[in-house]
């Protein structure tokens, strides 16, 4: 389950790691210090980020999935309190509906020689359709669920990007165990 938040955070050495598509890239950065393997982020704010956005305090709102999952930026507020967000726009809820029409009309597929297992031969037209239609729905539904969050981020909760970054371990930084007090060999 994607989690939606916000969090005042600072960006930096952000390095292109591909370009996922014509609006997104994806990188690697610190966050507030911590490593993040995988950022999705549009190209203009990418070049920010690159320039004169880099270790500066921003507001930024994230949807992340897990650690091996992207985090992805969605909008980032400076100190001016100007906003910049991907645009969310009708193409997305077209983009939603084909997904889900194109995914709906494999599910029909695969189900149709299936049907006769579950349901009487006269049926199975009417069944796989059904399948396929109520799939279809509920994948419309989500999609426009999310994009309808997405445009909505300003009333998103504050979170800890912590969860979906690592900590990057310092040079001669002590681990968590200190062996030191165990008085073995290396103790003199």
């Amino acid at each position: 389950m994607p989690k939606f938040f916000y969090s005042d955070c600072t960006i930096t050495n952000i390095q292109k790691k591909s370009q996922i598509n014509l609006g997104t890239v994806e990188a690697t950065a610190l966050v507030n210090g911590r490593e993040a393997k995988k950022i999705a982020i549009s190209p203009e704010l990418y070049d920010y980020f690159r320039g004169k956005g880099n270790n500066i305090q921003h507001r930024i709102w994230f949807i992340t999935k897990s650690k091996k999952k992207p985090i992805t930026v969605i909008a980032v507020k400076n100190a001016q309190g100007d906003i910049s967000s991907t645009p969310t726009s009708a193409k997305n809820y077209v983009a939603a509906a084909l997904s889900s029409l194109l995914f709906s009309a494999i599910i029909w597929a695969i189900s149709w020689p299936f049907m006769p297992i579950f349901v009487d031969r006269r049926d199975q037209d009417s069944s796989a359709l059904w399948i396929g239609f109520i799939v279809f729905l509920f994948l419309f539904v989500r999609g426009a669920r999310v994009i309808s969050k997405i445009s909505n981020f300003r009333s998103w909760p504050q979170g800890s990007i912590d969860e979906s970054t690592t900590k990057v371990k310092q040079l001669f930084e002590k681990d968590e165990k200190d062996h030191s007090s165990k008085g073995g060999w290396q103790n003199n």
